[in-house]
């Protein structure tokens, strides 16, 4: 609408709240499926907010990948 591109993510939390969302407000999905616009499956954060939860899923990503190796490795 009005040539602006807005993200179906968005779009669903903004109906849900029923106003439009703040510049700064980003939306994460939980989960971290991008596909996955449920609306229990997303939260309204901070960009700071944000990027601390996507460090802390690729550190936990990476440790579990790690653990994972081992175990397979050690059998």
């Amino acid at each position: 609408k009005n040539g602006i591109k807005t993200l179906e993510h968005r779009l669903i939390v903004e109906q849900h709240i029923n106003r439009k969302l703040e510049n700064w407000e980003k939306v994460h999905h939980k989960n971290m499926d991008k596909s996955d616009n449920r609306i229990e499956n997303l939260e309204i954060v901070s960009m700071r907010e944000h990027n601390k939860k996507h460090i802390l899923y690729t550190q936990q990503d990476y440790y579990r990948r790690v653990v994972v190796d081992y175990l397979t490795s050690v059998n």
